[in-house]
């Protein structure tokens, strides 16, 4: 079962980002968001868009989100905002790290970095180090990613941002479960329930919890990864977010799944399945699709069928190339094991064909963002070569105001002192 065992491979990354906060299908953060769209200063702009990442941002509005930050940066090479423009950067990585194009991601990082770090901002330092952390841990570099979750945190208790370095704490503790430091990762993701369920963020506890499941499964520890399960499972329901609570039945039937328990593991990915479908989300309902078929390949191959092209459809509908290409590609091989080789080789053409697709708009939206990116160093030039000249003439000013003054004051001791010698003149004359 490729999807089920891919998800416990990428869990420990994905915990951190994507997660969605919209209630159902109506509710998107950012179109709806009335504050921000009535918003006519681009400052405070930044700042809404700042917190409707924090809040999460939903995947379906990637591309809306990333338009709003290109009119951002718009904003802010007219005003020549230096400040404003390496916000917006940060911005555009988060949706970049998220999307994992961690080469355009790093890029964008390094040189705001170098922005924050001349302004000593630990706030957005902390964030790059976090971004960068979880580049490198994509990538498996895990001891530098660790070194930058630390830095990460060091950075947010400089600045007293307690939910912050909590959360970076948690992150390094996804390395430390990498380096098989189990207890270590334990002690801390423990800390770190314990911080966030007295500040109530249940969904922040939902994934903790599920940390803590795949140490304990990983260790072979059933009845404590079983504990894990149900508890992330809770905190998922008390945080009444549909979104959240469909990503926990899935999860909790992908358990049950690997301790062999089909019928319930079953039951549960289609209460995922009904959940998702009254969010909307039709990526997840896609996903949902696809792990009951994989489930019922084993011994109901025509509901597998039923359930595989159900996904292939509603991808193809909504142009989720990866969703279907994955469809088509298990479809392939189910007809292959009945030994149907003619229905297979057609389906596996179709997946060639949509993966080449996938791999041809790949490249022309990697060309597009290098543009995007390389414009966005030469007006980050530009703006740093005006602000330059702008504090240059700025020191001329003063300068020149000095040299005045200076001037100005010595005239009149000149003044002065022509007036006592004429007056000293003078009294020796009448002397005389």
């Amino acid at each position: 079962m490729n999807t089920l065992k891919l998800f416990f491979s990428l869990v420990l990354f994905s915990l951190f980002i994507n997660i969605s906060l919209s209630q159902d299908a109506n509710e998107f953060r950012l179109r709806n968001h009335l504050t921000y769209h009535k918003e006519k200063s681009w400052e405070k702009k930044v700042i809404l868009l700042e917190e409707i990442l924090d809040a999460g941002l939903d995947e379906i509005e990637f591309e809306l989100f990333r338009i709003e930050v290109e009119k951002l940066y718009n904003y802010t090479v007219l005003k020549n905002d230096a400040l404003a423009m390496n916000q917006s950067r940060l911005l555009l990585a988060h949706v970049l790290v998220t999307q994992h194009n961690f080469l355009e991601a790093n890029k964008i990082l390094m040189t705001t970095k170098i922005y924050f770090e001349k302004n000593k901002n630990e706030k957005y330092l902390g964030l790059i180090h976090r971004y960068l952390g979880m580049i490198q841990s994509g990538q498996d570099l895990n001891p530098i990613a660790l070194s930058s979750f630390n830095a990460s945190i060091d950075y947010y208790k400089e600045c007293n941002l307690p939910l912050e370095y909590t959360h970076s704490e948690a992150l390094a503790a996804s390395i430390l479960i990498k380096f098989k430091a189990y207890d270590a990762a334990e002690k801390t993701i423990r800390r770190c329930i314990e911080f966030m369920t007295k500040k109530k963020k249940y969904i922040t506890v939902f994934r903790y919890y599920h940390m803590l499941a795949t140490i304990y499964s990983v260790k072979n520890e059933n009845a404590k990864e079983k504990w894990a399960n149900q508890k992330s499972y809770d905190y998922a329901v008390n945080s009444k977010n549909l979104t959240v609570i469909s990503l926990a039945q899935n999860n909790l039937a992908i358990a049950k799944y690997f301790e062999g328990n089909i019928d319930e593991a079953l039951k549960l990915f289609h209460k995922a399945l009904e959940t998702r479908i009254n969010t909307g989300k039709i990526k997840l309902i896609c996903e949902s699709y696809f792990n009951i078929a994989e489930v019922y390949a084993e011994n109901n191959r025509a509901k597998a069928k039923e359930y595989f092209n159900k996904s292939r459809n509603l991808a193809k509908k909504e142009n989720l190339l990866t969703d279907e290409g994955d469809a088509l590609l298990a479809l392939s091989g189910l007809y292959d094991t009945e030994k149907d080789f003619k229905t297979s080789q057609l389906l596996l053409k179709e997946y060639i064909q949509v993966k080449e697709k996938i791999d041809e708009l790949n490249s022309k939206e990697q060309i597009e963002r290098s543009n995007t990116f390389n414009a966005y160093e030469v007006e980050s030039v530009k703006i740093g070569m005006g602000l330059e000249k702008e504090t240059l003439k700025r020191n001329i000013k003063k300068f020149q105001t000095v040299v005045a003054v200076m001037s100005s004051g010595y005239l009149i001791l000149m003044i002065l002192y022509f007036l006592r010698r004429k007056r000293r003149f003078n009294s020796i004359s009448k002397g005389s």
